[in-house]
């Protein structure tokens, strides 16, 4: 408004009432949605008609400009476009991101009330003839009571709000009641918490593993069929239903207690990539290694030894033994779409990218391989390991990128494309086909050598498909019923066996350091296998596009970022320890998916 030349300085009134309108609601359990008029990073929910209209005195269209210092105007992610610190968005609670001037349309707003069971709104905000009057018609269209808190909004001109107010009251309340916000304080203070704190995150089951389950299928059915990325992003926001928000709520909860989750009705078949990962480990060691990738480089073979996940800033921060250096038990095979300045350069173009990259390419990247060759592993393989890795890898992603990471945006309050724009097709991924000898044929267990040493994952998801040896475990923040404030900060080692039918999820760093702390990435590691046996698995490793910032003020609707750093200060010692010195120190530094993948390779393999 400000940028078209309006007067804003009527709109300052209405702070303070709606602020305290706001403290009164909290204090009697009342649900509580902000509503920002905002647009995706990407402004593809900016329709032509809007950006042609919105333009400064002088002509130059505003949206999604930097015209005063402070980000891009009406786009998400930008201070210029946060909550007020009168009014701000608090941890916990809902800011729903509208492309127009109804909070109804194009959003998740529905779907939110329902799902809390609201029948009676409080509106508040500005301005008064434009999106609160939009937004009381529209909830008035869809069956609800309304309240319009008078003093508690405002008009840039002083006569449309007295207009507008008279007009949505007329005729015995034809779209709302109006009320003074001291008397609305007033009630909600009479009233005290007999709200009762609303639906909680029922959504997560508990198992005899201990971790969290969560049902996916509400997700799979709003955003479509695993690999479906043909939704708008009209489609996906008008998808979202109740029982969408419940799940959404279930990640969020177990992403912030433990950091990792059993996922059940996923749509994903790993049983014949776990079969392909077998046959190719089972391949005589000499035709292994004519697919070995370089140290670090993300494409290919890699043989037992090759990494040290544990990078001796676990260890005795956890669980206070001293890190391990040995070579990691495992062997690997990997492809994916890999960072553009990672990309392989083929000396066979035939099994692996060429390491030149097209425009085409850039956009829409393929796969990073060194392809073994079909004919090795005929006799030992029931598929086609090419083709069942390609499709799997494809299938996977989609489930994070469309179902997963969704989920996580509605999780945090948010709109559920919040990641669209910066999970394209371009996005890097990595398939790794696991594979940790049996205890027996391997010397390097006797030394005290893990199958993977204690570790955080470096992207935003993984995804897991495990057989049933056993042997990962997970770091959990321990759970007595004494209620000791030690204890509760305490962790223990959680073994995590296969489910059968489901995948397990867990958070990465990136996505711990995008929530400012708010989600746990959980340290993790494979030891020596019970049985004497193999272990197989394959992981797919999400990590958003490369030019991807991590930016928390992407996941934080507030102008201010005080509210986020008390958040982050929240986080346990461990959990700190986690996180890289050189980036956790550098907070205020905003770094790309890619620079920070890269930071990572480093200092993790042996040669």
């Amino acid at each position: 408004v400000g940028a078209a030349a309006a007067d804003v300085s009527m709109n300052e009134a209405a702070l303070g009432p709606a602020s305290r309108v706001l403290a009164a609601a909290r204090r009697a359990g009342c649900r509580v949605i902000h509503t920002v008029e905002s647009h995706r990073i990407d402004l593809a929910d900016l329709p032509a008609s809007k950006h042609r209209r919105a333009v400064t005195p002088d002509g130059r269209p505003f949206i999604g400009q930097d015209l005063f210092g402070k980000g891009r105007i009406l786009t998400r992610g930008s201070a210029v476009n946060g909550l007020r610190k009168e009014v701000e968005f608090a941890d916990g609670e809902v800011a729903v991101h509208k492309p127009g001037k109804g909070a109804f349309f194009a959003t998740e707003l529905l779907a939110w009330l329902e799902y809390f069971g609201a029948t009676h709104l409080l509106v508040a905000g500005v301005t008064t003839e434009c999106c609160v009057q939009t937004t009381l018609r529209e909830a008035n269209d869809r069956g609800f009571d309304n309240v319009v808190v008078e003093d508690a909004t405002a008009s840039c001109v002083a006569r449309m709000k007295t207009e507008t107010i008279s007009q949505v009251t007329a005729f015995g309340a034809l779209v709302a009641n109006a009320a003074d916000s001291d008397d609305v304080v007033a009630a909600l203070d009479a009233y005290g918490t007999s709200l009762g704190p609303g639906p909680t995150a029922t959504a997560v089951a508990t198992n005899s593993m201990a971790l969290p389950v969560v049902d996916a299928a509400p997700l799979v059915a709003a955003f479509g069929a695993v690999g479906d990325s043909t939704k708008s992003w009209r489609d996906v926001r008008e998808a979202v239903t109740p029982a969408v928000v419940a799940t959404a709520r279930a990640i969020d909860r177990a992403c912030r207690e433990v950091g990792f989750f059993y996922v059940v009705n996923h749509g994903l078949d790993a049983a014949p990539v776990l079969a392909c990962g077998r046959a190719l480990f089972g391949l005589p060691t000499e035709l292994k290694m004519r697919l070995k990738a370089a140290a670090g480089e993300g494409a290919g073979y890699e043989p037992s030894g090759a990494q040290v996940l544990d990078e001796g800033r676990l260890g005795a921060g956890v669980d206070g033994l001293a890190p391990k250096h040995f070579g990691d038990r495992k062997e690997s095979f990997i492809l994916g779409k890999a960072a553009p300045s990672q990309r392989v350069v083929a000396e066979d173009t035939t099994s692996c990218c060429s390491g030149t990259t097209t425009p085409q390419e850039a956009q829409n990247p393929p796969l990073d391989a060194r392809w073994p060759d079909e004919a090795w592993l005929r006799e030992s393989a029931s598929t086609p390991f090419r083709a069942t890795l390609t499709a799997y890898h494809d299938a996977a992603e989609r489930f994070v990128a469309d179902c997963l990471l969704r989920g996580v945006a509605l999780g945090l309050g948010l709109a559920a494309d919040t990641f669209d724009a910066v999970v394209t097709a371009k996005a890097m991924t990595k398939l790794r086909l696991l594979g940790y000898p049996a205890p027996s044929t391997d010397a390097g267990y006797a030394r005290g050598a893990d199958g993977a040493g204690a570790h955080t994952d470096w992207g935003a998801l993984t995804v897991l498909a495990q057989d049933d040896v056993g042997g990962l475990s997970v770091c959990v923040p321990r759970r007595d019923d004494d209620d000791d404030d030690d204890d509760e900060a305490a962790v223990t080692w959680l073994d995590v066996p296969n489910l059968p039918g489901a995948l397990l999820c867990n958070v990465g760093d990136m996505l711990r350091l995008w929530t400012a702390g708010r989600y746990r990435s959980a340290p993790h590691r494979v030891r020596r296998p019970a049985r004497d046996e193999p272990r197989f698995s394959a992981a797919l490793f999400f990590n958003c596009d490369p030019d991807a910032r991590i930016d928390p003020r992407l996941l934080w609707p507030n102008q201010d970022l005080d509210g986020l750093r008390k958040v982050s200060a929240g986080s346990t010692a461990e959990e700190q320890a986690a996180v890289p010195v050189s980036v956790s120190s550098a907070s205020s530094k905003v770094f790309t998916a890619e620079e920070y993948i890269l930071e990572r390779v480093h200092g993790t393999y042996a040669g």
